[in-house]
């Protein structure tokens, strides 16, 4: 019987399993994107490109604006020419000023998915900076772990990083 014991002890000395424990850096994304004086910059960046095309927008949608006023307080006492003249016109500005706001979108978002590609590389990069130098082994969004007990904030710190 003692021989069992023993064998069995053995066995379960060269099969133990050591538990490494992990320590874990959490980072509040939500935060760092709200706060980050680089999405701050991209925004203004953004403005600063994209106004003047903009206030170009509003300048069509007034004329168009105009058109319909006039055409409506006109309809009743326009010559049947100047009426189609102007229905003509009013539809042409309808088709280009979509076309405009289509394109200006569109612009607008590809601009915004290459800003934000290069702040997440930015992000990435510092907080892999941080982990190194902290020790951490794994880095997630404070909004995917429940529960570490070994976990570390290190939002603060990639704010202070990233300005």
């Amino acid at each position: 019987m003692k021989k069992i014991v023993v064998v069995i002890v053995m066995l379960m000395s060269f099969f133990s399993v050591s538990v490494y424990a992990l320590k874990v850096g959490t980072v509040n994304m939500e935060a760092v994107l709200k706060d980050s004086s680089k999405t701050a910059d991209i925004k203004a960046d953004l403005m600063k490109r994209f106004s003047g095309r903009n206030k170009h927008l509003a300048a069509q949608a007034k004329t168009l604006q105009d058109d319909l006023k006039t055409y409506e307080k006109n309809k009743a006492v326009m010559s049947p020419d100047k009426l189609d003249q102007l229905k003509k016109k009013i539809q042409t500005e309808e088709a280009s000023l979509q076309q405009s706001k289509q394109k200006f979108q569109s612009d607008v978002a590809s601009e915004q998915m290459v800003l934000s590609r290069k702040l997440i590389e930015s992000i990435k990069t510092s907080i892999s900076g941080i982990a190194k130098s902290d020790h951490l082994d794994l880095v997630m969004p404070n909004t995917v772990v429940l529960y570490s007990q070994n976990s570390v904030d290190i939002t603060p710190q990639l704010l202070k990083a990233m300005k």
